[in-house]
């Protein structure tokens, strides 16, 4: 028997119902804010979370199991009403905007922490350099790199990033120590590593 709804007025030949209502309409309460925002780096694409799980967590109410639809900007949930599972789109929009991130914002500035110095063979040396380029991105930035006539020098952005990386490495090196000025009324020093090839 068809079942027309009473808020809607749709047919149960459409769409799911739950009692008298078509499952659109029956009271649930799950609330969602329309607009979500969030930060992107333009340099870097770093994010501040996961598209999917900021629009979910934005949501409040009781479900058995949700999921974002990225390209119609929809939450889904599942939710269980009596002995039905009766599926609620909400709509979330994921607003997100340009933001330079901290490490991008140092980078630019030309802020470092430490200098790795690659020293020796000229051929071991570019290979090393793709090598330590790939780790040191993984955990901090490059401010620059400065080719010398003895090797390469690489400006790294976070001090114990250079030194795990150095560790990673795993080659012979020097560590130096220069004060780079002050900071919160304590001294601040930049660690200089050359690793000889």
């Amino acid at each position: 028997m068809e079942k027309i709804c009473p808020r809607c007025g749709e047919s149960s030949k459409t769409r799911q119902f739950v009692g008298t209502f078509c499952a659109a309409c029956v009271p649930i309460d799950i609330k969602c804010p329309p607009r979500v925002k969030t930060e992107a780096c333009p340099r870097c694409g770093k994010k501040q979370g996961d598209i999917s799980e900021l629009a979910l967590k934005s949501c409040k109410g009781t479900y058995e199991n949700a999921r974002y639809d990225v390209e119609k900007g929809e939450a889904i949930f599942l939710v269980r009403v009596g002995h039905d599972l009766v599926e609620v789109r909400k709509p979330v929009s994921v607003e997100v905007q340009d933001h330079i991130c901290d490490n991008c914002g140092k980078a630019a500035g030309g802020y470092f922490e430490a200098i790795i110095q690659l020293r020796g063979d000229p051929g071991k040396i570019t290979s090393m350099a793709v090598k330590v380029e790939k780790l040191i991105q993984r955990k901090s930035f490059i401010a620059r790199f400065i080719e010398q006539k003895e090797g390469l020098d690489f400006y790294i952005g976070d001090k114990k990033a250079a030194e795990k990386v150095v560790d990673m490495i795993g080659e012979p090196f020097i560590r130096s120590e220069k004060l780079g000025g002050m900071k919160e009324g304590k001294r601040v020093y930049r660690s200089t590593f050359c690793i000889r090839l």
